[in-house]
């Protein structure tokens, strides 16, 4: 099985139309988005912008609904109301509505989430640190990725708004820290440049405990 990971997208409509093409052609399975839809550099007042990212968006999910999509930063910066770097009060009303509308159209509302698990392969916008699973989980969790995935994707704002959560944690900051269920990390120069990745997963997967594939 093969998945088309989509990059951080920042306000790039064409990553969308991109990734469709790409599944048109049936070079993936399944795709997942690791979000961070919204915001730019100096894009903040271009409220056209930020709703053709969203449609696209929207679009993609109407169009593949198997799609897995992963929190991002950015997105639940409009969710929670929490700013961040090119958070953008101009749109930020158009951004939590959009939002809302990919999360309704979903035919699951978990295929939205923090984490998430495709046989051996964990996909989530940041990484997952031992100290962040030690912090959230019970120690009869830790060595039980489902439990752990569940434990994690119930927390909320308190807990996640933080460098150490899997929406901002960035592996290359300390990969020491990476939880043992996850050491095999996929870095792949072409994801760090913000290009889409067929990502082999379960018996044709590199290594078992894939964590995080970063595009910015």
């Amino acid at each position: 099985m093969k998945v088309l990971v989509i990059p951080d997208v920042h306000l790039k409509p064409w990553i969308f139309e991109r990734a469709a093409d790409a599944m048109h052609r049936a070079i993936a399975d399944k795709a997942v988005c690791l979000m961070d839809i919204p915001d730019d550099w100096n894009k903040e007042f271009d409220l056209e912008l930020y709703i053709e990212t969203f449609d696209a968006a929207i679009q993609f999910a109407e169009d593949f609904p198997e799609t897995i999509w992963c929190w991002g930063n950015h997105d639940l910066s409009y969710v929670w109301g929490m700013t961040e770097s090119g958070f953008s009060w101009f749109a930020q009303n158009t951004a939590a509505s959009k939002l809302a509308k990919l999360q309704s159209i979903l035919p699951d509302i978990n295929q939205l989430a923090y984490l998430h698990r495709i046989d051996n392969v964990l996909f989530c916008h940041g990484g997952l640190t031992d100290f962040f699973v030690w912090k959230h989980t019970d120690p009869y969790e830790y060595d039980d990725i489902d439990a752990v995935i569940r434990r994690i994707n119930s927390l909320g704002c308190e807990d996640m708004w933080n460098n150490d959560s899997p929406i901002w944690f960035r592996l290359h900051e300390g990969e020491k820290q990476v939880h043992d269920l996850f050491r095999g990390i996929l870095r792949r120069p072409e994801v760090e440049a913000g290009h889409l990745l067929p990502l082999p997963v379960g018996a044709e997967a590199p290594a078992a405990g894939v964590a995080r594939v970063r595009a910015g």
